[in-house]
């Protein structure tokens, strides 16, 4: 890895260090944690890669073409609930599929990932259960629809609530 791929995003969970196209990005600040969530999609056949941190993830996720990120709710410096405003902003990552990681209280979990648009929220405590049936509904969703459409249109859960009611305010 080049000294600047290291400043950008590092890469650590990244075995071969190439650049080829990646399904998924998972960014979290606990490595045993990354590295479990990277094994697990990976263990499916999903192309993973993995990042430390919030920073430098938007530009790891457009240089390596992601279709879905999955973001720990509770890091240092960004929280994940930042990390995912910051990606809905982006024109260029808007189509991006988010789910919202956490070992917090389902409460708080469901409660965040509604509150900045995230399109699924998963327990670390029943991630093996819950986290590849997520990470590839969304992919067969981004497989669906043109990433230069924008944001995706959830048929259910918690984003086509929140879509319901900014109409029905806004209508």
């Amino acid at each position: 890895m080049s000294e600047d791929e290291s400043s950008d995003a590092h890469e650590p969970d990244d075995a071969d260090g190439s650049e080829q196209p990646a399904q998924v990005l998972v960014i979290d600040d606990h490595e045993v944690s990354r590295n479990s969530v990277l094994r697990l999609l990976r263990s499916v056949g999903l192309t993973a890669v993995g990042a430390p941190s919030a920073i430098g993830a938007t530009r790891l996720a457009l240089r390596r073409g992601v279709l879905v990120a999955v973001i720990d709710l509770n890091m240092p410096a960004m929280r994940g609930s930042s990390l995912v405003q910051v990606i809905r902003k982006s024109p260029r990552l808007a189509h991006v599929g988010i789910v919202l990681l956490s070992g917090a209280s389902d409460t708080e979990l469901v409660t965040a990932a509604g509150e900045v648009g995230a399109d699924a929220a998963v327990s670390k405590l029943n991630m093996k259960d819950t986290l590849v049936p997520a990470v590839q509904k969304l992919l067969a969703r981004a497989a669906r629809v043109p990433q230069q459409s924008g944001r995706f249109s959830m048929p259910y859960g918690t984003r086509e609530t929140q879509l319901r009611a900014r109409r029905g305010r806004l209508g």
